[in-house]
């Protein structure tokens, strides 16, 4: 087990995985595609409001961007060696 103390770091250990043919299980949580804010309605409830940027679009969260790149060093692994590597995800409030 290897604790790679962030999300963004492993893809970094999967290549070197990948490289010395090392069989893997990768864990992580799936983080939101936007940011959010937590705010009271005019029912006085909180809700989650997306963050938007200066032009009113969606503001990303980076994090998301990750599961893509860890998703491509798994389908790399695997065309090294079938089963080399398997993904667990954690979806944001199941």
């Amino acid at each position: 087990m290897v604790n790679t103390g962030s999300k963004n770091n492993i893809p970094f250990f999967q290549k070197i995985f990948n490289h010395f043919n090392i069989k893997q299980h990768i864990i992580h949580d799936s983080d939101t595609r936007y940011l959010y804010d937590i705010s009271k309605n005019e029912d006085e409830e909180y809700e989650y409001v997306v963050k938007t940027n200066k032009d009113g679009t969606s503001r990303n969260n980076s994090a998301w961007t990750i599961n893509q790149n860890i998703w491509n060093e798994i389908v790399n692994a695997n065309e090294i060696n079938d089963g080399l590597s398997k993904r667990y995800v954690s979806i944001y409030d199941f």
